[in-house]
Formats: structure tokens, C-alpha cells, sequence
């Protein structure tokens, strides 16, 4: 049986109202759909993760995975709006 391969890095955006909040969390989101799901399996604890602001066009981290993609590990988090989630701590 083939095993699936970590993805070497991942990009989440934000925008400036959202990155105070990301980085508040450490929390990463985007909308809960079967393609955003299947986009981030592959994310484990070695995964290089960034958040790219589309406003001001900053990149920020490197970040690390703190467990796998789920469903709302915060459910207030920008107004429900990114129900599919990652935490993140800063890599070292």
C-alpha cells in the first residue's frame, strides 16, 4: 500500500481584517468545502505553513501545524465565515 506524502508547504491568506485575528488565535482558516479539505490533508507537523495577506501582499511565518485540519476548533473565529481550520504555532 502506496503512503500518502506530506506536503512540503502550504499557503493560507488573510486580509488585514483578518490577520490580527490568525495571529491572535494561531489559528488559520478558509471555507469548509470538499476541494479546501482535500487541499489540506496532507498537512503534518513538518509542513512549512505561511499566511500571505492579499492587501498589503505580506507573507508571514513559517508556522507548524498543532494537530490536523478540522472543523471549527473555533467556532466564533471570524464570524464563522473559515469554518475549516488549522492551528498553528511559529516554527522554530
Amino acid at each position: 500500500m502506496a503512503q500518502e506524502l506530506e506536503c512540503g508547504a502550504f499557503v493560507f491568506h488573510c486580509t488585514s481584517e483578518t490577520e490580527d485575528e490568525c495571529i491572535r488565535l494561531s489559528l488559520l482558516g478558509m471555507p469548509d468545502t470538499a476541494a479546501n479539505r482535500r487541499a489540506t490533508a496532507r498537512i503534518g507537523p513538518d509542513t512549512a505553513v505561511y499566511l500571505f495577506n492579499t492587501a498589503t501582499r505580506e507573507l508571514m511565518g513559517r508556522f507548524r501545524a498543532r494537530g490536523a485540519p478540522g472543523l471549527a476548533h473555533e467556532r466564533g473565529a471570524w464570524r464563522g465565515r473559515f469554518a475549516w481550520q488549522l492551528r498553528v504555532a511559529r516554527a522554530a
